[in-house]
């Protein structure tokens, strides 16, 4: 499984992503204002579910935040 991306805009908006075989199979969606990361919005493929995919991507979140 690939790792955790971030893409994050010029305006702070982006998210969190895993891609599997070009296929996105989890996201997070974020906004950084000043030193405040918030999570938005998650989803996890359905076939994934179970997976610790949506774990991963809240580790990513943290050790993005540290």
């Amino acid at each position: 499984m690939n790792d955790v991306q971030l893409r994050i805009d010029e305006h702070g908006k982006g998210e969190f992503f895993i891609e599997e075989n070009g296929e996105r199979i989890a996201f997070m969606v974020v906004r950084i204002h000043g030193e405040i990361l918030t999570a938005i919005h998650a989803e996890v493929s359905e076939k994934l579910s179970g997976k610790g995919l949506g774990g991963k991507l809240v580790a990513a979140m943290v050790d993005h935040a540290s």
